[in-house]
């Protein structure tokens, strides 16, 4: 087996490795997913922590840390109460972090400022979808992980057309087209057999499917930028195939405060 296939197999193993445990978590119950949640959380500050360190070390980055995660783990559990109002502050270091200079995104309050408004918020909000019922949770993970999946086959054995090759090279047309379709049949399994679209209007589900392939596709871009500009290639090494929690967790962490008031808002 050559390396690009072994990849793709490590990859696909971990992947379903990571999804018995979100499942497991699911169907134990909602303090289970928030503990999932959780562990999530901790993990991808440890992560951002460490590469905030190694570019800036020193005594106002370690305080900024301390804040940083201690207003993180309050977000986190008091998310109903203020996500409302740290989601603008997320959108905004969000598309600083893509489009800012890269000098002041390695800054440590810029690393504390998008731990607490995106990475801390996305935990949040995740855990919040699972707490009257499971439907929300399972809409958005199986989405986003067939866009994924079949992005990444499509775009290796057809990919063509660069699209972002500065931020993210191996993203390609043909792979956003693959992930799309992929989009579309996870959209027929939450109809037909996990039912848990089964009943909602076409419109809304066209909505979700738009939402998918516009935001799950940033968010994977945003991270990509961030690392860019941090000068690091993976966020870590924790999940074979994959690289760090960040690097698989990057687009559900941004998405899922965006994904859940899509769902509160729409009938």
């Amino acid at each position: 087996m050559d390396r690009a296939k072994r990849e793709v197999v490590v990859r696909g193993l971990t992947l379903i490795a990571l999804q018995n445990l979100t499942c497991l978590a699911l169907w134990i119950g909602y303090p289970a997913f928030r503990i999932y949640a959780a562990l999530v959380l901790a993990a991808g500050l440890l992560e951002l922590v460490y590469h905030y360190r190694s570019v800036r070390p020193g005594r106002y980055a370690n305080v900024l840390i301390v804040v940083a995660v201690l207003t993180s783990a309050v977000l986190f559990l008091e998310a109903e109460r203020f996500a409302v109002y740290v989601l603008p502050i997320g959108l905004a270091l969000a598309v600083y972090a893509f489009w800012g200079p890269a000098h002041q995104v390695r800054s440590p309050t810029f690393g504390a400022l998008f731990a607490v408004g995106v990475i801390a918020l996305g935990a949040g909000c995740l855990s919040l979808m699972a707490e009257n019922g499971i439907a929300p949770v399972v809409t958005f993970l199986l989405l986003l992980q067939l866009n994924d999946a079949f992005g990444l086959l499509a775009g290796k054995r057809f990919g063509r057309t660069k699209l972002f090759p500065r931020i993210s090279p191996n993203k390609t047309l043909e792979g956003y087209i693959g992930g799309a379709l992929g989009v579309l049949a996870g959209i027929l399994l939450l109809n037909g057999w996990i039912h848990t679209l089964s009943g909602t209007s076409v419109g809304k589900q066209l909505l979700i499917v738009c939402f998918i392939l516009v935001f799950g596709n940033f968010g994977d871009l945003l991270f990509s930028a961030l690392k860019r500009k941090l000068g690091i290639k993976d966020f870590g090494n924790l999940l074979p195939g994959h690289g760090g929690i960040l690097d698989r967790y990057d687009n559900i962490l941004f998405g899922a405060p965006l994904f859940a008031l899509l769902w509160g808002l729409l009938p």
